[in-house]
């Protein structure tokens, strides 16, 4: 090993911590059969052990391993929420894997490989190093969603996203190779001079990175996985997959210069259009909580879009916002979900009636997520959707931002009819089951927390993300 690659190593120090957890739990798992308490311990303490190297290397050089990964403010934004997202999805699984009686320790480990993998992703530079950890990201995900095998939802969530994650990594790697001459490497740059060549390597690479980020049309494994897979596996997915492939899509098409290509301004504006109009209107049709979620996730994914075809240099600081936000919300709601399925009923939209009355503060929580998720205030998504909808309107773009706000407005009627049976019906049933589990109340209630008090205090948020941008 060369000097220049043993001081790069604590730049990766957080990703090496997760992995290095995950194969010591797996060789536990061999000898021993450690049961779902020590096996969601042991992935809290490596996570936070994660955490704390995080912290220990929180100034490295600016590149590192000779320019394949960049350790900037984007890359620890985004590492951060990340690791969040792997935490709390952590203190979702112990309840579940109780009661699913899975393989703890593999879960457990599997989950932490695909925390390191998005990690790596969130601060990779070059295409290679970008695609071994997003593949060692989606093979794990698939792998827990296979787990259990005499489940036919399973089968087919695991079945779909395997595939459809293998095309999306084709596109990207075709789109690397057909950019490695304009480029002059596989660096995330943009080319000096744009021929057809280049504009289809990166429509190429465009296509491999919104699935990853649920834009329509590449969108459709989301409902099938979101279904069928266990609700902590898809709440980690579910915001920190979406993290991960926002923050690659902005370091090549914002931080790289991308975003200039001929024709970029109307291929983001058609993924926009598409993500939140599509998303919004097969939300309405949909009575199970988590493919309604898939759908909210995929609309939620087209306001973030907008962010991208700004004129200002806030651009990224519109990104890092709103993906805080979102991750906050989309955790705060997986964790209502997590917490219906442990009272041993299906999430479905009537499973919240009398919620109010059962679980008060949880439907509390379930109200200011929900008010948040629609962008009204006081919560945090209101701001959120004004700095996206304020790049857009920046470079012109009215038309997209009307479009925008008609189906804000009519996601009103995906999230607040959520708000109706939770509190002004009753179940007729006086079943009261035990308390929630710790960790979904913390879960739940810190993103209410989070969402109202960087709602009202919005510069926050501002605050926040200038202090990883300005690294």
């Amino acid at each position: 090993m060369t000097p220049g690659f043993m001081s790069s190593l604590p730049a990766i120090l957080p990703e090496l911590v997760l992995a290095l957890g995950a194969i010591l739990l797996l060789a536990w798992g061999m000898f021993h059969s450690p049961d779902a308490r020590f096996s969601v311990r042991w992935g809290l303490v490596t996570g936070v052990l994660a955490l704390g190297a995080m912290a220990y290397s929180a100034s490295p050089v600016e590149e590192s391993f000779a320019g394949v990964m960049a350790f900037d403010g984007l890359a620890s934004a985004g590492r951060l929420l990340v690791l969040a997202s792997l935490l709390a999805s952590l203190l979702l699984s112990h309840p579940w894997l109780e009661k699913a009686g899975m393989q703890n320790a593999e879960f457990v480990s599997l989950l932490l490989l695909a925390g390191a993998g998005l990690m790596g992703v969130c601060a990779a530079v070059n295409w290679i190093a970008l695609l071994v950890f997003l593949e060692t990201a989606s093979v794990a995900f698939a792998g827990i969603l296979g787990m259990r095998r005499d489940e036919s939802l399973s089968r087919e969530a695991a079945v779909k996203y395997f595939i459809l994650s293998a095309f999306a990594s084709a596109f990207i790697i075709f789109g690397a190779a057909v950019l490695y001459a304009p480029v002059r490497g596989f660096g995330l740059a943009a080319p000096e001079t744009w021929d057809s060549t280049a504009v289809a390597g990166t429509l190429f690479i465009l296509a491999g990175l919104s699935f990853k980020c649920t834009l329509v049309p590449f969108h459709a494994w989301a409902p099938d996985t979101y279904e069928g897979g266990p609700t902590p596996l898809v709440a980690f997915i579910a915001s920190a997959s979406k993290v991960a492939g926002f923050t690659a899509l902005a370091r090549f098409f914002l931080a790289g210069g991308a975003g200039s290509f001929p024709g970029g301004g109307a291929a983001f504006w058609v993924l926009a259009v598409l993500s939140m109009l599509v998303g919004t209107v097969f939300a309405l049709t949909q009575s199970n909580l988590k493919r309604l979620l898939a759908y909210s996730g995929i609309s939620q994914a087209g306001y973030l879009v907008l962010a991208f075809l700004g004129a200002s240099d806030t651009r990224l600081e519109a990104v890092l916002v709103y993906l805080a936000v979102y991750t906050a919300m989309t955790l705060g709601v997986f964790a209502v979900v997590s917490v219906l399925e442990d009272e041993g009923v299906t999430p479905e939209v009537g499973s919240l009636t009398g919620l109010a009355r059962r679980r008060p503060v949880m439907a509390a929580a379930l109200a200011v997520v929900m008010v948040s998720l629609t962008g009204l205030p006081p919560a945090a998504g209101f701001f959120a959707k004004f700095l996206a909808f304020r790049e857009a309107l920046s470079a012109g773009y009215l038309g997209l931002v009307l479009v925008a706000v008609l189906a804000s407005v009519i996601s009103a009627g995906i999230y607040l009819r959520l708000l109706v049976p939770a509190f002004m019906e009753q179940d007729g049933d006086d079943r009261r089951v035990a308390p929630v589990a710790p960790g979904a109340a913390a879960i739940f209630v810190g993103s209410a927390v989070f969402l109202l008090v960087t709602g009202i205090f919005p510069s926050l948020l501002v605050s926040l993300s200038n202090l990883f941008l300005i690294r």
